[in-house]
């Protein structure tokens, strides 16, 4: 049967070409070879919203009701202009002279070629399909609106690419395509998972959007055949109950059990709070605190011991971002001195320590034309000469740490046995700090503190089985990850 009509635009063969699957519930129909009427009344029954119009109609007619509720002064000129985009192709195609001579056949070559081959063919729904997927592809890859398929240009760039193509509305891909693209790509990672992951592990997350709204996150991440580490987003949703454990224990729950992985689960990764914490204890998972995370929370007390240069530093970059004519004399006196391409001054983040230690990175690189600046702008606050020595102390000691955030923050790697070598590396580290002279009490402080963080946050991570034992099982460690030997010893009694 042909599969020329649009319902096939919601359906597709299975396998055996005797059944057929609705793109938008899952449903499993009979396929009728000599008729698509049980199609039609499936989306007519189950899916109302769908219009099934053929698509040039479909897309005048719902641009038409988009528009009723439009201001009045610009419905006319917006339909009108709609009207011609859909009925353009023809026009341009029919170029009819209007000089009674020259329609009179000047060669015999011109006589046999008929009328239709000057028409643009409409292509065939294999081929509407794919370009379809390509298109919604590039708006959710490329964060594009919905909006764009109405765009002017676009519609022009892709009728010139191919006139027989029409674009489905912006309703169309939202209501329809999208739906049955999501189903897709649903049933091919559920049935990767199970065909390549024996367990899992999983990480969640949480945050609050600019519009203070909170959101979940659930990725399970697994090793496969060709062992190849493989991460995959199993939802991201927005939560409106209280953050309690046994409301997050039924969140995580309701996520594994919609992708069968109950009986997968090696060990799960949040943070350090505690309801979340403890909902994955409620879940009966293992625990796995996040390395980068106690990372943050440590560095961060730390920085407190620094908060009155760092915030000379924050209000100085606050007015540069503020105001456009000194952000422009800051270029300027870039350009003047020959440091080229400018650079731009970097407001951290308070959740994000390492966004402190990029401000501070990026502010002692400006130095000469940012004090010659300031000068000109006759600005209120200014760095002394402390200040630049605690800003410059400050990313010698942090750079160690922003290497290791980087390394264990690696989504393509496995971070797991890493976790108790760098806790070594990082009590080393601080122990050498410890040892050394600053001629500021506020970096002497700052040291100390990182230090006490450290050894309160890190230093028992060896003596945690799954940390350990990752650890022995990681050919490029062994032993030698170990501090205390006897931790050593017991993890390796596990597996050898």
């Amino acid at each position: 049967m042909s599969k020329s009509s649009v319902i096939w635009d919601y359906f597709q063969l299975d396998s055996d070409n005797i059944n057929v699957k609705c793109g938008l519930c899952r449903t499993t129909l009979k396929n009728n070879r000599s008729s698509t009427s049980n199609l039609i009344r499936h989306i007519k029954s189950k899916h109302p919203t769908v219009n099934l119009l053929n698509r040039n109609t479909r897309v005048l007619e719902e641009t038409v009701d988009d528009l009723n509720d439009a201001p009045s002064t610009s419905t006319t000129n917006t339909i009108i202009s709609t009207t011609n985009l859909v009925v353009n192709q023809t026009e341009t195609s029919l170029q009819i002279p209007s000089n009674e001579h020259a329609i009179r056949p000047q060669s015999s070559r011109f006589v046999n070629n008929p009328i239709t081959q000057y028409l643009s063919k409409p292509i065939g729904a294999s081929r509407r399909k794919i370009i379809d997927q390509q298109v919604l592809k590039m708006i959710v890859k490329e964060y594009y609106p919905f909006s764009i398929v109405e765009d002017r240009e676009f519609v022009k760039l892709l009728n010139l690419l191919n006139p027989g193509y029409t674009l489905p509305s912006r309703k169309t891909l939202s209501k329809s395509l999208l739906p049955i693209m999501y189903n897709e790509i649903h049933d091919k990672v559920k049935q990767d998972i199970k065909d390549q992951a024996k367990y899992v592990s999983i990480t969640t997350d949480s945050w609050t959007s600019i519009k203070n709204e909170n959101y979940i996150a659930v990725t399970c991440h697994f090793i496969n055949n060709e062992c190849e580490l493989k991460s995959y987003l199993l939802s991201c949703f927005k939560n409106s109950e209280s953050h309690s454990s046994e409301n997050l224990k039924n969140d995580l729950l309701a996520v594994i059990k919609k992708w069968g992985l109950e009986n997968n689960i090696a060990a799960c990764t949040t943070d350090n709070a505690y309801n979340i914490v403890n909902a994955v204890s409620l879940c009966g998972w293992r625990h796995v605190g996040c390395f980068a995370h106690s990372l943050n929370l440590a560095v961060q007390t730390a920085l407190k011991s620094i908060s009155e240069t760092r915030d000379k530093v924050r209000g100085i970059v606050g007015h540069f971002k503020r105001s456009p004519q000194a952000a422009e004399k800051l270029r300027a006196m870039q350009e003047q001195l020959g440091l080229t391409p400018p650079l731009m001054l970097i407001q951290d983040v308070v959740t994000r320590w390492n966004s402190t230690y990029e401000m501070f990175q990026r502010i002692q690189n400006l130095k000469v034309p940012l004090s010659s600046v300031l000068v000109e702008c006759n600005y209120n606050v200014y760095l002394t000469n402390e200040d630049w020595h605690i800003i410059s102390k400050s990313c010698e000691v942090l750079k160690y740490f922003k290497e290791i955030t980087v390394e264990i923050s690696s989504e393509k790697s496995v971070s797991i046995s890493k976790s108790v070598v760098f806790s070594r590396a990082l009590l080393k580290h601080c122990r050498y700090l410890d040892t050394q002279f600053y001629d500021s009490q506020q970096l002497t402080n700052m040291i100390s503190i990182l230090k006490q963080q450290v050894e309160q946050r890190f230093g028992s991570n060896e003596k945690i089985q799954i940390y350990a034992e990752a650890t022995v099982l990681d050919p490029r460690f062994k032993k030698y990850g170990f501090l205390n030997n006897s931790s050593f010893t017991e993890a390796k009694k596990k597996h050898y």
